[in-house]
């Protein structure tokens, strides 16, 4: 159990012929933004939030036409996502835009959709329809996205939501909120 105590600790362990090894370094700064929109698919995560976060920080609205390209286009819900929030942030949102991540085929995206159409009052029949939904985590969502407006419409469709998920403590805050 001993056995190489004295020995001192290991740091690195490297094959005996590694040679020199190239360390990959990102060279953020220096890509356009059009090479942004691009790494907004990479499979890391890393990538496409440091993508994200640079054409956050470059506000170039160029990009807008690529990046809603990808929102409506693009098979990895993940990728749309990160286009719905580079397209926000660049206040590039209209209801349009929103209303197609409220139809979006992954719950994630409709979620966030839900959370976005709260600055849309002309949404909010779109939101109340969402109280149906296969996914719970969307239908909580749309009661506290429905829940933000004034609206009487809204009265009703808490009333069924209650019916439906009465017994979860979330919801009945959520409705009472």
């Amino acid at each position: 159990f001993l056995a190489g105590s004295d020995m001192g600790r290991i740091y690195r362990i490297v094959p005996v012929d590694h040679g020199a090894k190239t360390k990959v370094a990102p060279k953020l700064g220096q890509m356009s933004s059009a090479e942004m929109v691009g790494l907004l698919t990479h499979a890391n995560r890393w990538w496409r939030l440091q993508a994200q976060r640079s054409l956050l920080e470059r506000q170039d609205a160029t990009v807008v036409p690529a990046v809603k390209e990808l929102f409506s286009q693009h098979e990895d819900p993940r990728v749309r996502l990160h286009a719905f929030y580079v397209l926000e942030g660049l206040n590039a949102l209209d209801p349009t835009l929103v209303k197609n991540a409220m139809n979006d085929p992954h719950a994630g995206v409709r979620k966030h959709g839900l959370i976005l159409s709260e600055r849309y009052p002309e949404l909010l029949p779109q939101a109340l329809d969402m109280l149906n939904d296969s996914s719970v985590h969307v239908v909580f969502q749309a009661v506290l996205s429905a829940g933000a407006s004034s609206d009487n419409k809204i009265i009703e469709a808490f009333a069924s939501v209650l019916n439906r998920y009465g017994e979860d403590p979330l919801f009945r805050t959520a409705v009472l909120g």
